[in-house]
């Protein structure tokens, strides 16, 4: 089975599939009913979501082993898109949330964000300074920080991303993000004079150093926001070509980034 959740798929996302059926533990193994069953009484909405994504794959996978049929997928299919509509309902009402909270000054505006990196700048917080130019300027999500920094071509690869330090210039190359599988790697090239320098003061190797991203990256993000609240500000001040980069950067349709993080709908 593992060889087969590996086909089209990032390596972290594969890593993320085996963890979820860890967790699953005896339950990915009950029947259709049962698990649905299981899956409403144990778990949020989000979470179900999560673990749905991964039981479908291996509900594929028991198929070609006549181990369940298509019926079976079909079931566990239904219940999978009914859950996703209450996920994706409970998204656009945080999006809205975002809006009150700018307008009570709860959260920091678009200016307000870009002018926090002149403060981490000047006041040589560097690891802070990368982390939040990277967010607001190339839109990226938590697993896309999760980067090895180094000034030797030779270390990049076909399956992390990198920080590669170069004169007069920063290639950022990502090949471990969510929707790798739509969009393949992504390079860029940076040429900021602020953002070289404070790449080139940070220490070579890996920029976060735990395994749990998202907690680490608190630490750093601008007012312990999440990468997705700081998206959803900036995006609200965009115009169309603006939009257009965003979209590109993160690996996200047009169309997500006004169903899902657009504050003024």
């Amino acid at each position: 089975m593992n060889e087969y959740l590996k086909q089209n798929i990032s390596v972290k996302t594969h890593q993320i599939h085996l963890q979820n059926i860890n967790k699953l533990g005896d339950a990915i193994d009950y029947t259709i009913d049962k698990l649905i069953e299981h899956m409403r009484q144990t778990y949020t909405s989000t979470e179900q979501f999560k673990f749905g994504k991964t039981i479908l794959k291996v509900i594929k996978y028991k198929i070609t082993q006549n181990e369940l049929t298509q019926d079976d997928y079909d079931t566990f299919n239904i219940y999978f898109k009914e859950n996703r509509l209450d996920v994706e309902q409970n998204q656009i009402m945080n999006t809205r949330q975002i809006k009150r909270k700018l307008s009570d000054g709860a959260v920091k505006t678009a200016n307000q964000l870009y002018s926090q990196l002149d403060v981490y700048y000047e006041n040589d917080q560097y690891k802070h300074f990368v982390i939040n130019f990277l967010l607001m300027y190339y839109h990226v999500r938590n697993l896309d920080l999760d980067l090895i920094i180094t000034d030797n071509p030779d270390d990049v690869d076909e399956t992390n991303n990198f920080l590669l330090v170069e004169r007069n210039r920063i290639t950022y190359t990502r090949n471990q993000y969510k929707t790798f599988h739509l969009y393949g790697k992504k390079t860029y090239e940076i040429r900021d004079k602020r953002f070289v320098y404070a790449v080139s003061q940070l220490e070579k190797g890996r920029l976060l150093k735990t395994q749990n991203i998202a907690q680490e990256l608190k630490r750093y993000i601008v007012d312990n926001m999440t990468e997705a609240t700081i998206n959803k500000i900036l995006i609200a001040e965009m115009n169309l070509n603006q939009l257009k980069h965003a979209s590109e950067s993160r690996g996200t349709s047009l169309e997500v980034l006004y169903k899902y993080y657009n504050i003024n709908i």
